[in-house]
C-alpha cells in the first residue's frame, strides 16, 4: 500500500496487520480522525471525533453530514464529490456542531489509501480546530477594513513602502495630492518625480526624498517643505513626514509617508510674512519721522521760543526799572510767569527730543530722565548700572520705553518707588523698570487697551520689536510691575553712535 500522508496518521499502514490494529491507532492521535469507504459511506470516527459530536459511532455512520453547519454543507459535500471522483487529495473549512450545540471552524483534510494497482481501498481524513485562528482572521479583517476606513477618511496623506520603495498602500488623498498614477508608479518613479526644497528652491536628488532616507538610514523625518510636480501637472507644495517600519528583530521592512498639501497655507503666509515686512518697514519710517518732528518741534521751542521769552525777560526787567509802585509788583509776577513758561518749555522740548541724547549720551540721559520723574512726582526713583555709546535708533527707543514707563508709573501705579537697572554686554543691551505699585492683570490689561485707545504699551513694543528687541511685561496685583527690554547692539539699520 501508498500514499498516506494525512498528519498524525502512520505512512506504512500495511506493516501494522489487521484494520482493527490501524483503528486502535488512529483512535489514540490527537486530531478528529475518521474512515471513509470508496463508496463514500462512513466507516469509522476516532473516540475525540465521537467526543466533540457527542454522537454514538452508529448515530454518526446514520447520519455522517448532521454535525455540517447547514450554511456549509451544499459546499463541503460538492467539493467532496468532485474529490472523490479525480481521487485527489481534500482540504477545506467548514463548521462543525459541538456536543453543546457550538459551531466551530475546522480544517479538514482527507488523503486516499491505495493499493499496489492504485486503486483507493479507503479514505482517511482528519479534523483540526482552528476556531481561534479563525477569529483571529476575522478580527485581523475588521482591524484591517478599519485601517482602511481611517486611511480613507484622513485630511492627510498616507502611503506605506514596503522594502524595495514600491508603494503597497496609499489612501484617497495621498492619491489626490499626487495624481491617480502614484498606483502604478512607485516609490521610484516618486523619488525621480521634480521636487525642489521649498526654502532654498534647490532641486532634490533621488536619494534624498524622506522616503528613501527612512529606508536607506531608517531615519525620521518631520514636516519637510517641498515643492512638486504632481503626476497631473501642477505645482504644489506638501508638508512631508517619513519613518521606517521595522519588524520585530529591527530590521527595516517597509516606511510610511505622511504628506499634506499646504499650496495654498504656505503662500498666504508668505504674503503675511512680506505683508509684516512692509508693515515693519513703514512702521519703522513712521517713527523715524516722528522722531525728525519731535526733534524739529524741540529746536524750534529750545532756540526760537527760548529765545523769543529771554528777549521779553530782559524788556520786562528794564520796565521793571523805571516803573514803581503797583506797576512794579505787577511786572514782578508776570516776570514769575515769564519764567515759568520759559521752565515749561524748556521741560517739554527736552522731552519732545533731549538734546542731551547728542550732548551727553543715553546713560547721563537717562539718569536725568529718572531725576525729571522724582522731582515732578515725589516718587523716588532709582538708577542702577551703566550702558557705553549706542546707535541713534536704540538710545532713542530706550529713552521712549523709560519715558512711556515712567508716565505709566505716575498715573497709575500709586508707587512709591521706582528702580531703573541698566545693563549692557558685547551683544544685548538691556533696561528694566521696576515700580513697587499696586500692579495689574497683564492679560486683562493688554487686551482692553487698543480698545480703549492706549497704546502706550503696544507702541514700546512694537518700538522694541522693530530693531530685533523683546519686550517683557511681568505684573499681579499688589505685587508691582516690571518691564524689560533687550534689544540687540547690532540690530540691523541702526545709525552710529549719537556720540
Amino acid at each position: 500500500m501508498r500514499n498516506l500522508n494525512s498528519p498524525g496518521l502512520p505512512t506504512r499502514p500495511s506493516i501494522l496487520g489487521s484494520g482493527d490494529d490501524l483503528r486502535l491507532v488512529i483512535d489514540t492521535i490527537p486530531v478528529m480522525a475518521w474512515a471513509v469507504l470508496p463508496d463514500g459511506k462512513l466507516e469509522f470516527l476516532n473516540r475525540r471525533w465521537l467526543d466533540y459530536s457527542g454522537l454514538s459511532l452508529q448515530e454518526a455512520i446514520e447520519q455522517p453530514t448532521s454535525t455540517m453547519h447547514p450554511e456549509d454543507l451544499p459546499r463541503v459535500l460538492e467539493e467532496w464529490r468532485e474529490h472523490m471522483s479525480s481521487g485527489e487529495s481534500y482540504e477545506g473549512e467548514m463548521r462543525l456542531r459541538r456536543a453543546d450545540g457550538e459551531y466551530r471552524w475546522f480544517l479538514v483534510r482527507t488523503v486516499p489509501l491505495l493499493d499496489e494497482q492504485g486503486k483507493i481501498v479507503k479514505w482517511y481524513g482528519t479534523s483540526t480546530d482552528i476556531e481561534d485562528r479563525k477569529r483571529a482572521e476575522d478580527a485581523m479583517h475588521r482591524s484591517q477594513q478599519l485601517l482602511n476606513l481611517v486611511l480613507e477618511t484622513l485630511p492627510v496623506g498616507v502611503a506605506v513602502t514596503d522594502r524595495a520603495g514600491d508603494i503597497i498602500l496609499s489612501n484617497a488623498a495621498s492619491r489626490r495630492i499626487w495624481g491617480e498614477q502614484m498606483i502604478q508608479s512607485g516609490v521610484e518613479r516618486w523619488a525621480r518625480s521634480p521636487g525642489y526644497w521649498h526654502d532654498s528652491g534647490q532641486r532634490i536628488s533621488p536619494t534624498q526624498w524622506p522616503s528613501v532616507r527612512a529606508l536607506r538610514d531608517g531615519k525620521t523625518t518631520l514636516n519637510e517643505l517641498i515643492d512638486i510636480d504632481a503626476f497631473d501637472g501642477r505645482r504644489k507644495t506638501i508638508q512631508a513626514s517619513a519613518a521606517p517600519i521595522r519588524a520585530a528583530e529591527g530590521a527595516i521592512v517597509g516606511a510610511v509617508v505622511v504628506i499634506e498639501e499646504v499650496t495654498e497655507r504656505v503662500h498666504a503666509e508668505e504674503a503675511l510674512r512680506e505683508s509684516a515686512s512692509r508693515l515693519q518697514h513703514l512702521s519703522r519710517r513712521l517713527i523715524a519721522v516722528q522722531e525728525e518732528e519731535r526733534s524739529h518741534l524741540s529746536r524750534e521751542l529750545h532756540d526760537e521760543f527760548g529765545q523769543l521769552l529771554a528777549t521779553i525777560s530782559l524788556h520786562l526787567h528794564a520796565v521793571r526799572s523805571v516803573a514803581g509802585g503797583a506797576s512794579e509788583t505787577a511786572l514782578d509776577e508776570v516776570i514769575t510767569l515769564v519764567k515759568r513758561a520759559g521752565a515749561e518749555m524748556r521741560t517739554l522740548a527736552l522731552e519732545l527730543r533731549p538734546r542731551m541724547l547728542e550732548t551727553s549720551g543715553l546713560d547721563a540721559t537717562l539718569r536725568w530722565l529718572g531725576d525729571q520723574h522724582s522731582q515732578h512726582t515725589g516718587v523716588s526713583a532709582e538708577v542702577v548700572g551703566h550702558v557705553n555709546d549706542v546707535g541713534v535708533d536704540l538710545a532713542i527707543a530706550c529713552f521712549r520705553v523709560l519715558q512711556e514707563a515712567l508716565t505709566n508709573v505716575a498715573r497709575h501705579a500709586q508707587a512709591q518707588h521706582v528702580r531703573i537697572e541698566l545693563a549692557q554686554s558685547d551683544s544685548m543691551l538691556e533696561l528694566a523698570v521696576c515700580d513697587d505699585g499696586i500692579g495689574f492683570e497683564v492679560s486683562r490689561i493688554l487686551e482692553g487697551a487698543a480698545g480703549r485707545g492706549n497704546l502706550g504699551l503696544a507702541g514700546m513694543r512694537e518700538r522694541v520689536e522693530i530693531l530685533g528687541g523683546v519686550l517683557k511685561l511681568d505684573s499681579e496685583p499688589g505685587n508691582g510691575t516690571r518691564i524689560r527690554i533687550a534689544l540687540p547692539l547690532n540690530a540691523p539699520g541702526t545709525l552710529p553712535p549719537v556720540r
